[in-house]
């Protein structure tokens, strides 16, 4: 019987807490979706309440914060596709996780180390070349460098 290395408990776990991470970005993103559609139907109301308007350019009429009830109804679509994207990911290490914690307890300490450096290494590359952040690479190429320290081991 293999011993479950350090390495891959760690992996595991820091898989649990990027769950956790993205978890309260995606209660975030939604109470914002939130915020922007009530500052939506907010602007949609005083923009009804304007009617007797006399501001006029160029023969355009121009009714006050129209541009935010534009601007934040097209934040609400991005915060919400941006849930969306967010909870894709969510259930996607959630797979991975209990995947994971599958093959650690029938002890196939190899095969849980190639599932992580393959949706790892995805991860990177998105976080690397997609999104561009740094940061963000380098938290995804933690479990990537940990599978390929068991497989080395």
């Amino acid at each position: 019987m293999e011993k479950v290395s350090k390495a891959t408990s760690f992996s595991t776990i820091l898989i649990g807490l990027y769950m956790v991470i993205l978890s309260c970005l995606e209660i975030g993103a939604i109470l914002f979706c939130r915020i922007a559609g009530d500052a939506t139907v907010t602007g949609a109301d005083i923009t009804v309440m304007t009617g007797g308007s006399d501001d006029y350019i160029s023969g355009y009429l121009i009714v006050p914060r129209i541009l935010g009830t534009v601007f934040s109804g097209m934040a609400e679509i991005t915060v919400l596709l941006l849930a969306a994207v967010l909870f894709i990911v969510l259930l996607i290490l959630l797979a991975v996780l209990i995947i994971s914690c599958i093959l650690i307890k029938k002890r196939k300490l190899k095969a849980d180390a190639w599932m992580k450096i393959s949706v790892f290494s995805i991860f990177t590359c998105v976080a690397a070349f997609l999104i561009q952040s740094s940061v963000l690479a380098v938290l995804m190429a933690v479990p990537v460098v940990l599978g390929a320290y068991v497989l080395t081991k």
